[in-house]
């Protein structure tokens, strides 16, 4: 509020108040407040109130700090008044009529100083029989004469009246930003219905053509007999694609205007859209759409980018679920163009979504592609996650030994919650496991007491084979070899990080007692493990970074080499025993059992 009062003191409101108080109302504030600021103050707070009584803006009285809302961003950026955004936000419904949507339209603030003369009644009355939605009001209403220009402004009539015509002007240059935002406010409410019919409605304006007519009244070279011609045949515009330049001259009687039409046909954009789903969650499915553009793109008519809209509706066609713009360039017109995103999905399953690609600018323009979930399995319920149990702090000294517990010196006396309810499962026991904790939670200390099993038992001589740690990025691995080296260096264990050279890594992996590896390269030196012993031989994995598994080259590398590790393990008598490092996830259990092993608290 205050950098709205300072604001206002560039304005020339604020020059007219310091020249004349009492004409602005501000004689009645303190003399020795000669720059107004406790008036200026007041100004803004009055209008603070009452942008939030509208929601356009979430208003702190007592910091003065403003928070601007959806409708506020809208309000915003087509410069529409406060009174406006509040009768849209009063009237505005998930599913509206035509004349619904028309009258709302008249209601905006916009037009407050439009009045009905005398002298425009009766051509008022005429205009009211002649536009095709039908105006519930009086002609004498102010609201009836902005809904019936309008109309007249669609419909091309020609007014007789000089001041009609002004007001036409008026109307005209402030409806295809009222209806953009009205499209706008419904799309953020998620109400299809109400959207579709405000984008119908913004395109209707912006080419002066209504829905029910003929759409190559878009191009401005088609002669109006040869739209009428059209009109009267009521073929299905979707027919008009598979029509020939022959059979398109044969409907309008005219041999020389086939190649034409055709032309104009397959100018009017048109999509073909095709999906797959994959679930995430049982409430989350990615969606990979592709459009692929089925017209011929004209830069003299097309300019040389078309923006859609691609929204994804329920199985009842009332909520829009997703949307997201798409803007298709004249360099890449004749490629397929992907999008992917992710949508929520109920239980239980519907029987499908319908995903519309709709036109920004043109009328009959809208790709719609039902998406059917019929074969779509989804994973199973999840566990609950592990509860973190209010444990005693475990002391590091659990670890059996003075000189063991000195390697943990940076994690201080005791170790926190994770790693004292993982102490037990990952250094007292053999078992597989799967640590999903978030960043910071120590996940890397839970998998060293594993190493740590591993590496006391192989210097006893009672294990055999090397420990091997495995993450998808170099810079982790290059980490955590660095870490591990100086960790484990009192105990005399050896940590090697794989290169890439075969035998190199070989002989290494043969004498170390930790070997660390990018995916990549584990990747290389396990392929043939059938011949090479000392892989056969790994007594301990650790998969690192989990959660990135399918994501990117270094993700799926990573999935392949945990699943042949898997493998391996039950082609041979003693098998290696795995665990999982991830961030938190919402199919711990699914991944854990990948793994064959046991969640972890996580």
């Amino acid at each position: 509020v205050r950098d709205a009062a300072e604001w206002l003191a560039y304005t020339y409101l604020y020059v007219r108040a310091l020249r004349e108080p009492a004409r602005y109302g501000a004689d009645g504030y303190d003399a020795a407040d000669a720059s107004l600021l406790q008036y200026r103050l007041d100004l803004a707070h009055s209008a603070a109130l009452k942008l939030d009584r509208h929601n356009l803006v979430k208003y702190d009285r007592r910091s003065g700090a403003l928070q601007p809302t959806a409708l506020g961003r809208v309000a915003a950026h087509y410069y529409v008044s406060s009174q406006s955004m509040a009768t849209y936000n009063e009237h505005l419904k998930p599913s509206l009529s035509d004349i619904e949507l028309f009258r709302l339209f008249s209601f905006s603030g916009e037009f407050r100083h439009v009045h009905v003369r005398a002298e425009e009644k009766l051509e008022l009355a005429k205009l009211a029989t002649r536009v095709p939605v039908p105006i519930k009001e009086s002609m004498d209403e102010p609201s009836a004469k902005v809904n019936a220009l309008l109309q007249a402004y669609i419909s091309n009539l020609s007014l007789e009246g000089f001041a009609l015509v002004a007001d036409m002007t008026f109307v005209r240059q402030s409806a295809a930003r009222l209806c953009r935002a009205l499209f706008e406010v419904a799309l953020r409410r998620g109400w299809a219905a109400a959207a579709e019919k405000a984008l119908t409605l913004c395109k209707m304006v912006e080419r002066r053509l209504w829905q029910s007519q003929c759409p190559l009244r878009q191009f401005k070279g088609v002669p109006e007999t040869i739209a009428r011609k059209l009109e009267k045949k009521e073929i299905a515009w979707d027919r008009y694609y598979d029509l020939k330049p022959g059979d398109l001259a044969e409907l309008v009687k005219l041999p020389k205007m086939g190649k034409t039409l055709h032309r104009l046909v397959h100018q009017i954009p048109r999509l073909e859209l095709f999906a797959q789903v994959q679930p995430v969650s049982r409430g989350l499915l990615k969606v990979e759409l592709t459009v692929v553009p089925d017209f011929q793109f004209d830069p003299k008519v097309h300019d040389y980018a078309q923006t859609f809209h691609v929204l994804v509706e329920d199985v009842d066609g009332e909520k829009i679920l997703h949307h997201e713009p798409l803007q298709i360039r004249h360099a890449r017109a004749d490629k397929e163009h992907v999008v992917e995103f992710r949508v929520p999905v109920s239980d239980p399953l519907p029987p499908h979504y319908v995903v519309k690609v709709a036109s920004d600018r043109w009328l009959h323009a809208t790709a719609t592609l039902p998406v059917s979930f019929r074969h779509l399995v989804l994973p199973r319920k999840h566990a609950p996650h592990t509860e973190l149990l209010d444990l005693q702090p475990l002391p590091t000294s659990a670890l059996g030994s003075p000189k063991l517990a000195a390697l943990f010196a940076d994690c201080g006396d005791h170790f926190n919650p994770v790693q004292t309810q993982c102490f037990a499962a990952l250094y007292e026991s053999d078992a597989n496991a799967l640590i999903c904790a978030a960043a910071g939670a120590g996940r890397l200390v839970c998998a060293e007491f594993a190493v740590l099993r591993h590496v006391v038992r192989k210097l006893s001589g009672n294990g055999q084979g090397a420990a091997v740690y495995v993450a998808p990025r170099a810079a982790t691995v290059a980490r955590v070899r660095e870490r591990w080296a100086a960790r484990l260096a009192p105990l005399g264990a050896t940590v090697a990080e794989m290169t890439g050279d075969v035998a190199a890594d070989l002989r290494a992996l043969a004498t170390c007692d930790v070997a660390v590896a990018t995916a990549a390269r584990w990747d290389v030196l396990s392929r043939r493990w059938k011949q090479r012993p000392a892989v056969r031989a790994a007594g301990l994995f650790v998969f690192d970074q989990l959660h990135c598994l399918g994501e990117g080259d270094a993700g799926s590398t990573l999935e392949v080499v945990a699943s042949r590790a898997r493998y391996v393990a039950s082609q041979l008598d003693a098998a290696p025993r795995v665990i999982g490092l991830a961030a938190s996830t919402a199919d711990a259990r699914d991944v854990a059992d990948w793994l064959r092993g046991a969640p972890a608290p996580g």
